[in-house]
């Protein structure tokens, strides 16, 4: 106001006011005191919100000592997150098993090696490649607790099959809420494999039942597509029945689903969860491309029955360029793609691809390479070597006949010297009697010579 000879504030209009203001806050902003201010009360915690955290961090500790008539009192957080204090407690809270997790720091204590599956470099393998996979749930250093936590399940039989990825996916939400402490970590794991929950196949029905409730026309449609029941179902839902959303929704939501998901029960709400997911998450936006997917067929019409004498070796002509002009989406480029390549290669007979890799043998062959005038060399060279072994008039054989006739020579002049003549072997075949004894008291005479 001194600089712009103001004498008082009140006297300045409205928009002269804010002008003012707009230069006083500039310049306090690249004062250094506004700095040191704003340093020194970034640390400071009002009273409020300081009362608030700790009286959640003291809830959070009378949690677990809750008696079993009173823990139904967290229902009161029914249809509500909960508080990020509160939830690593009440976890363990329903995923409680103080015998199994002395079992298991017994056995580490006595012997580690005794905590390890047989198929451990597997295990470890699967983590790495889901904690990769899942980064939002992949807080460093988890493989180490995840892969020991299953190793263990594994060797106890609650972890049936190694290769179960909806089972190593299920523990990413615990290691972010229970922590890296590896019995906790043992205790949450093993506790939730063995909930009674819906498992597919045998949970499809439920879910089916769920969705006709909520939007008998999608339900409608789906089963057109993937028939009422069976196996097509199972990639649909095992992203909500079997992995409980972890690979399909954000952190924050699964956490929120599972917080539900113990309250209520897993029988209760994982029907109805898959439903509201299929109905309002997922199909809106993929149920045309499962349509394409199943549903075109470029070379016979879908309303007519297919003829099971009809071969489809040739293409009776080319597929409209628009697959599909009712159900836009993003698959269909690619899908044009796909079947301007299969009609090309239907299209073409034996001689096309004859003269394709006659060209491609040719170009192979003229084309310049560095290491041809070695190559070459070097199967010369071989070749001389092989004719070594291959004539028929070489000196290796010459040696090996000379060799051969003096073995003879001196095997003739050894039965000389023992028996005073020679035999031949079909002569020492036929003695008997007395020359066959006589022979065979000579004989380590002959032996002792050669």
């Amino acid at each position: 106001m001194t600089q712009n000879k103001i004498k008082h504030f009140a006297d300045l209009s409205n928009e002269e006011r804010a002008l003012v203001m707009a230069q006083a806050e500039q310049q306090l902003a690249n004062d250094p005191a506004q700095a040191a201010f704003l340093r020194k009360t970034a640390g400071v915690v009002d009273e409020p919100t300081l009362l608030l955290n700790l009286a959640a961090s003291s809830a959070a500790m009378l949690v677990p000592a809750l008696p079993p008539e009173q823990r139904g009192l967290l229902r009161l957080l029914l249809n509500k997150p909960f508080p990020s204090v509160l939830r690593g407690p009440a976890w363990r809270l329903f995923l409680h098993d103080a015998p199994l997790r002395q079992r298991f720091e017994g056995t580490a204590a006595a012997s580690r090696v005794a905590t390890i599956s047989v198929l451990d470099a597997a295990i470890t393998q699967r983590c790495a490649a889901v904690l990769e996979a899942t980064p939002a749930f992949a807080p460093v250093g988890a493989i180490n607790a995840m892969k020991t936590a299953l190793s263990y399940c594994h060797v106890i039989d609650i972890l049936r099959e190694a290769d179960d990825t909806a089972a190593y996916r299920l523990c990413l939400p615990l290691l972010a809420v229970v922590g890296f402490e590896v019995s906790a970590l043992v205790e949450a794991i093993a506790v939730l494999l063995r909930l009674p929950r819906p498992r597919l196949p045998a949970a499809t029905n439920a879910c089916l039942a769920a969705l006709a409730r909520l939007d008998a026309e999608l339900l409608a449609y789906l089963e057109r597509l993937l028939g009422p029941e069976g196996e097509a179902w199972g990639p649909v839902l095992e992203p909500f029945v079997e992995e409980l959303f972890v690979s399909c929704a954000a952190p924050d939501v699964v956490f929120f689903l599972w917080d539900q998901l113990f309250l209520v029960g897993h029988d209760r709400l994982v029907p109805e969860l898959a439903a509201i997911a299929l109905s309002d998450l997922s199909l809106p936006a993929i149920c045309s491309e499962l349509r394409l997917v199943r549903d075109t067929d470029f070379f016979q019409a879908r309303d007519r029955p297919r003829d099971a004498a009809t071969t489809t070796d040739d293409a009776p002509a080319a597929p409209s360029s628009t697959l599909d002009e009712a159900a836009p989406n993003a698959l269909s480029p690619i899908l044009a793609d796909i079947s301007r390549a299969l009609f090309a290669l239907y299209s073409r007979d034996k001689s096309t691809f004859a003269a394709e890799g006659q060209r491609t043998h040719a170009r192979h062959t003229t084309e310049a390479n560095a290491f041809a005038p070695l190559l070459k060399r070097v199967g010369a060279t071989a070749l001389r070597g092989a004719l070594v072994f291959m004539a028929q008039n070489d000196g290796f054989q010459a040696i090996a006949r000379q060799e051969e006739k003096r073995q003879s020579e001196l095997v003739a002049q050894s039965q000389k010297t023992a028996f005073g003549r020679t035999y031949t072997r079909e002569e020492v075949a036929a003695l008997s009697g007395k020359a066959k004894q006589a022979y065979d008291k000579k004989l380590p005479k002959l032996n002792a010579r050669a």
